[in-house]
């Protein structure tokens, strides 16, 4: 069990440099900034507001369905 699972609430997050995570699987988060970060599943995000995906890798082959079920997203970043 991760000790992200174990948090109740977390307004954000902020994970830099990292290249092997393969799910963020914590609802409660606000903002979530994965600066030159590398994931592969967003869809477990349904209450973000604030995603960052600024130097990602993922910026540029984001799925629009994946997107489409963060309900609550109101500021996307995939600037370099």
């Amino acid at each position: 069990t991760s000790i992200l699972n174990s948090v109740k609430t977390l307004s954000t997050l902020i994970i830099s440099n990292c290249r092997n995570l393969n799910k963020i699987n914590i609802s409660n988060v606000l903002e979530l900034v994965l600066s030159q970060s590398v994931v592969e599943n967003l869809s477990n995000l349904e209450n973000i507001k604030i995603l960052n995906l600024s130097n990602s890798s993922r910026r540029g082959n984001l799925d629009p369905q994946e997107l489409n079920k963060l309900k609550n997203l109101k500021e996307l970043n995939l600037s370099n």
